[in-house]
């Protein structure tokens, strides 16, 4: 080849990537104009945090029982003084019975053959 023919080849080898650049531009403004550039950020933005909340579920459905543990372990030892006191009042309230409080005895219904309703 001569180099007017070399030259005539790139030449038209340039015009041809020219065409198919131009060609390619006037898709991408075809593509933009049918589905704006903010409706595939909103998409793809929407989409991003499904697969987000959707692997958070994953995770604390995996560790739920940690996490519920956790939690109640740390009610338990915050409110560890209120607790106390709550379950001290429980149990001076708790009714006679088997396990419960023991019948009030009295010496002096004993002394006068009254029956308390215990063993003495």
């Amino acid at each position: 080849m001569s180099a007017e023919d070399t030259l005539l080849a790139t030449a038209q080898a340039r015009a041809q990537a020219w065409q198919d650049m131009r060609a390619q531009l006037v898709g991408l403004k075809d593509d933009l104009t049918a589905r704006p550039l903010g409706l595939r950020l909103r998409e793809r933005l929407i989409d991003e945090m499904v697969e987000a909340i959707d692997g958070a579920g994953t995770v604390v459905r995996d560790t739920a029982p940690a996490l519920i543990t956790t939690l109640v372990l740390l009610a338990g030892w915050t409110l560890r003084a209120p607790l106390a006191t709550l379950a001290q009042w429980l149990w001076r309230k708790r009714p006679a019975g088997w396990f419960g409080q023991p019948a009030r005895r009295s010496w002096a219904n004993i002394h006068r053959g009254r029956k308390s309703g215990g063993l003495w």
